[in-house]
């Protein structure tokens, strides 16, 4: 996983997960977990990401966080990782699932959530793959990693496919985990119809019920009576037993009672106590219709004054009728006189006809006034005679309602004597009833003899019980006719209310007509004058209509260029349309994910250093085992002799030590392929997993048979080739001189010899010390080899230790010197931005500040694309003092100006780019270019340092300050903490990074490290310690009748050992050298192997690592010594007085 970073953020900024299945309850564990934060505060860090539209999503501490909003705490501690959905689903599931309280539906949906997540991580199967999980089974991926089975895991997410109602009951323990799994496989309706019979019968069914329901369901023959009589059988588990126990019941009678005589004393009581609640319950019932009746007659009573009230109404409204049929007399003795009227204009309109005087519009003029005159006397006729209608109608209606309000009130007071009947009858049952309950009583005292009477008493309270019964009966046949009648009651004044409506309709109408009458009488007068007005507007309507045809001519020529105008327009828009061009549309793969690219590149890497380190250690070790085996070999000279004497073959001879050095071969490369392929793998995967979470629980370290046999072969090759070799050499040689010590080498000048001003100055220990040096040239090129070799594999490992560690310091002191970023946030107002800015500008503690753009861009890469960080400065001055440009190797400073952008210089190696270059730049799926400027050092990350005004040239719009660098003064370093809390306490500031936490990080992560670098020195020391133990032993070996010699000559034990020691310590210094010169080369190859593209590693070696090399290395040389001396004590001196035959 990428880079955590832990930052103190407010809850608001806080948001759930998204379809999250884990519901925050307030339980006593939220209490507790309240109780805990108010003391000790948030421990453990939530885990969250960042949200594409602002604040972060909860990946893990829901219940933290909810606990924080609940205390009012401003500021939560959390851990922002970049992660995906995928990633963030199993995260948050893996986080959450061991809670101790999870509800069955909890899990159900936690688990489906991540086994869709699991399946798309791991993508499609092979080709070649069936179909079903042969090739990867997603639940057993996740059952690895939990407490639960495959299987198990599997029926929870069975258990989504439920409604949401069954679901439920799950989660109460209202139905049992099994059933439920079979009825998820159920369709929604069926579980409908299977929940409304549960909630009906309060029944659930069995595992067998619920496997056949299941089955029904899927064949489609379920049905909902089948469901009912399903749920409806008494199931074994539902059979309730009762049963007393002879112990419990034995304690509450005297001594020597019977089993008989404790069971007849138990019925005895029963039966009492039945007889006692009979008597209550019928007293009950007595009061209940008590009750009953008294509500009966309130209803009586109010439905009386309803009805009384009613025909009142009634009465009323029948003398407002009498009143309208006045009314509508006099309207047709009115109407009578306007057709009188009419008749006389009538006879008007037909003398001025007959006379001839008046001109024919004149007359067709008075021949419509006497056609309308007409039209209103009709109209008020048909007025009249409709609302005589309607009078007669309400009457009808009225009198109608009126027999039904008295048929109401006689119904009323036949059920009201009904009632008293019911009434009188109840003292009589009450009487029986205390009648009853003093027998009980009496009883009580006297079970067994009262007995009869007790039955004839129950007789009676039968009795008392069905006069009861009837009295109810006839309560509710009462009770159901006054309902009758109230409907009946409501229906008349439905009635009613229609009918007054109709009478104020034809009271209206009524007033309508007379003063439509005195209106038609007023416009005859008034239609006479318009007719004289009428001929002076024709004359005016014809000169405005002239002028009307004058104006639309001007409009329509206006409303034909505007036409044309709007066409022209259409067609410009019409135009500008055909003229976009098609979308582009980019896809990308998953080769595009930082993510992705990133582990599949370190994983290269590993392969380069897998194929480096081994054919290191593999030279020095062929070189230890080529010189054990020719020692042996050499050494058993006379033995080899002697069996060929003897007769013994060739082969025969050299199958001895063929099968020696097989069967050491054979051995010592099964207890290296147990050893390497495990613990050191599991070791430096475990250093190398510090920037993925989760490496260690998803990679799993199996022995390699492939590259198990490459290294035992090699080995094995190597081994037998050496032996091979020796032995050829002494077969070759006949029995006789085999049998004879070799001779020693021929003395020879050498070249230190030729230089008489040195030579002439060395004593005789030192001339016969650098001659066997050069006597020996395999020996001495053997021994600088092995030492070289062991010295550049330390000094590798104390190096890479130097350019890892060095980088956290480099980057944030050297190069950045600024405290911390503050992130803006968006919704700030510009007060409230000019309110920090003004603190920031006044504050003593804080040295300077300025605003930044910081922005997360890409740059294109071969196929993937590299993460880049665009730093837009708005103060060039004040960055100048915050960021360090420089060459790494010239340390020449840059200055950040107009002329282009500078990159780092990880960025510019990974894309192949130098200065005066056009760098390609991906913001928001669009590429923009610019030039590069500088190239300047950098460790962390990829950066692009640019202007504002490149930043403008270059994406064409002025940058966004969203940030804020500043630096404290050097003497309140140690408390920059406080003053970020002082800035965090203004709106404007959502979150501050500081440099320092990084720094640490980055420390805390590169120290993991260390494991990888301290097996890489061991193994290196115990490989230089072999190969100079080994060299000196075979020295001390060859040399043994010299050394005898020597002792013979007088010389001590000390002085043949430093004799010997001066050999080493020449060579061994000679190593040194030539490993650190080895060790620089190698260095840099592993440092450009094993870089991650968002990190560069240093270049450099301390001096120190140096001397702790060589100091090491001497110190191996000086234990191997110490051992020497003591098997230079143990040379006999006889040895040199034998004859060499």
């Amino acid at each position: 996983m990428p880079n955590s970073l832990e930052l103190n953020v407010s809850p608001a900024l806080l948001h759930t997960f998204a379809n999250h299945p884990f519901h925050v309850r307030k339980d006593m564990e939220m209490n507790e977990l309240v109780d805990s934060i108010r003391e000790s505060g948030v421990i453990v860090p939530l885990i969250v990401r960042t949200r594409p539209e602002g604040g972060y999503e909860i990946i893990s501490g829901h219940r933290r966080c909810e606990a924080c909003r609940e205390l009012g705490i401003e500021k939560v501690p959390v851990r922002v990782q970049e992660l995906t959905d995928d990633e963030a689903t199993i995260l948050m599931v893996n986080s959450n699932i061991q809670r101790e309280h999870v509800l069955p539906s909890e899990k159900a949906f936690a688990y489906r959530m991540k086994l869709e997540a699991v399946k798309r991580t791991a993508g499609r199967p092979s080709k070649n793959s069936c179909q079903v999980g042969t090739n990867f089974r997603a639940d057993k991926s996740i059952a690895a990693t939990s407490s639960e089975s495959a299987r198990t895991i599997q029926r929870y997410i069975r258990l989504t496919y439920l409604i949401s109602p069954i679901l439920q009951m799950v989660d109460e323990s209202r139905m049992a985990f099994n059933p439920a799994v079979e009825i998820s496989y159920m369709t929604p309706e069926h579980q409908r119809w299977l929940q409304a019979e549960m909630e009906l019968c309060e029944a659930t069914p069995s595992l067998v019920q619920s496997r056949r329901l299941k089955e029904m369901s899927q064949s489609g023959t379920l049905t909902e009576h089948y469901l009912h009589t399903l749920l409806t059988e008494q199931k074994p588990n539902q059979r309730q037993k009762f049963f007393l126990n002879q112990s419990d019941v034995q304690r509450f009678f005297p001594p020597g009672y019977t089993p008989e005589q404790m069971q007849n004393t138990i019925f005895s009581l029963l039966k009492t106590w039945g007889h006692a609640h009979e008597h209550t319950q019928s007293q009950q019932e007595l009061d209940n219709g008590k009750a009953q009746i008294q509500s009966g007659r309130e209803q009586i009573a109010a439905t009386r004054q309803d009805l009384n009230a009613k025909k009142e109404s009634c009465n009323q409204g029948l003398a407002q009728i009498e009143q309208q049929e006045a009314q509508l007399s006099e309207g047709e003795a009115q109407l009578e006189g306007a057709r009188s009227q009419l008749a006389a204009l009538q006879a008007q309109y037909e003398e001025a006809a007959a006379s001839g005087v008046y001109s024919e519009e004149d007359l067709a003029a008075l021949a419509a006034q006497v056609s309308a005159y007409q039209e209103q006397v009709d109209s008020q006729a048909a007025q009249l005679e409709a609302s005589r209608n309607q009078i007669a109608a309400a009457r009808s209606e009225l009198e109608s309602g009126l027999s039904q309000v008295e048929s109401g009130l006689a119904q009323l007071d036949a059920k009201e004597a009904e009632l008293n009947q019911q009434e009188a009858a109840f003292p009589d049952a009450q009487a029986k009833i205390d009648a009853g309950w003093k027998e009980v009583k009496a009883q009580e005292k006297k079970l067994e003899p009262a007995r009869k009477e007790i039955q004839e008493k129950e007789a009676q309270l039968e009795s008392a019980q069905e006069q009861i019964d009837a009295a109810k009966a006839k309560l509710n046949s009462s009770q159901a006719q006054l309902e009758e009648k109230e409907a009946e009651l409501a229906s008349g004044e439905a009635q009613i209310r229609e009918n007054e409506g109709k009478l104020a309709s034809g009271e209206k109408e009524i007033a309508d007509n007379e003063q439509k009458l005195r209106d038609g009488e007023k416009e005859i007068s008034e239609n006479e004058q318009k007719l004289k007005d009428s001929r002076k507007d024709i004359k005016k309507a014809e000169k405005d209509l002239e002028e009307g045809k004058k104006e639309y001519e001007d409009g329509k020529r206006d409303a034909e260029k505007e036409i044309a105008d709007g066409e022209k327009k259409i067609q410009d828009a019409q135009d500008e349309i055909d003229d976009i061009s098609m979308p582009e549309w980019m896809v990308t793969d998953r080769n595009d994910l930082p993510e992705y690219s990133d582990y599949g590149d370190n994983a290269d890497r590993m392969r380069s250093i897998g194929q480096v380190f081994p054919v290191i250690f593999f030279l020095v070790a062929a070189l230890v085992s080529l010189t054990t085996m020719t020692r042996m070999v050499e050494e058993q000279r006379t033995q080899i002799g002697t069996m060929k004497a003897l007769g013994y073959g060739k082969y025969a001879i050299a199958s001895k030590y063929l099968l020696y050095a097989f069967l050491a071969t054979v051995g010592g490369s099964i207890l290296g392929i147990l050893i390497g392929e495990k613990i050191l793998p599991l070791v430096i995967i475990n250093g190398y997993g510090i920037m993925y979470k989760g490496m260690m629980n998803n990679i799993q370290i199996r022995y390699e048979f492939k590259f198990a046999m490459i290294a035992a072969g090699a080995a094995t090759a190597c081994t037998v080739g050496a032996t091979i070799f020796s032995c050829y050499r002494a077969l070759s040689e006949t029995p006789a001189s085999l049998m004879r010590p070799p001779a020693p080498k021929e003395g020879k000048r050498i070249l230190l010899e030729r230089i008489p001003l040195f030579w002439k100055h060395l004593n005789f220990t030192w001339k016969s010390t650098l001659r066997n040096l050069f006597r020996y040239k395999k020996r001495f090129f053997m021994t600088i080899f092995g030492i070289s070799g062991s010295m550049a594999l330390m000094l590798v490992g104390f190096g890479l230790r130097d350019s890892i560690m060095d980088i956290a310091r480099r980057q944030y002191q050297e190069l950045q010197h600024y405290t911390g970023t503050i992130i803006d946030d968006e919704d700030a107002t510009d007060k409230e931005r000019q309110e920090l800015d003004e603190f920031l500008k006044n504050d003593s503690q804080i040295e300077r500040y300025t605003h930044v753009q910081f922005t997360k861009m890409s740059v294109p890469r071969n196929k993937s694309n590299i993460s880049v960080y665009v730093y837009v400065p708005e103060n060039l001055e004040t960055f100048d003092k915050d960021v360090t440009l420089q060459d790494r190797k010239t340390k020449e400073k840059y200055k950040l100006t107009e002329a282009g952008t500078v990159i780092s210089e990880k960025t510019a190696t990974l894309t192949g780019l130098k200065v005066g270059d056009t760098m390609t730049i991906t913001k928001d799926g669009k590429n923009y270019e610019t030039k590069i400027a500088a190239v300047t050092e950098n460790y962390m990350g990829h950066y692009i340092y640019m202007t504002g005004n490149v930043y403008e040239q270059t994406f064409g719009e002025k940058p966004n300050y969203s940030a804020t660098v500043f630096t404290v003064k050097e003497e309140y370093k140690e408390s920059e903490s406080e003053v970020g809390n002082e800035i965090l306490k203004y709106p404007a500031a959502l979150s501050i990074s500081y440099t320092s936490s990084l720094e640490a990080q980055l420390h805390r992560m590169l120290g993991a490290l260390d494991t990888v670098i301290i097996v890489l020195i061991i193994s290196a020391g115990m490989l230089a310690f072999v190969v100079l133990y080994n060299l000196n032993n075979v020295n001390i070996t060859e040399r043994q009748r010299e050394l005898a010699t020597l002792k013979v000559l007088g010389f001590y034990d000390t002085e043949v050992s430093a004799y010997v020691y001066r050999e080493n310590v020449i060579l061994t210094f000679i190593g040194v050298l030539a490993g650190a010169v080895f060790g620089i080369f190698l260095h840099r190859y592993i440092i450009r192997t094993v870089e991650v593209d968002a990190v560069m590693f240093g270049r450099n070696i301390n001096p120190v690592s140096f001397l702790y090399c060589g100091l090491l290395t001497i110190g191996f040389s000086m234990i191997v010594n110490l051992f020497m001396h003591q098997k230079l004590k143990k040379i006999d001196m006889v040895e040199s007085l034998k004859s060499v035959e």
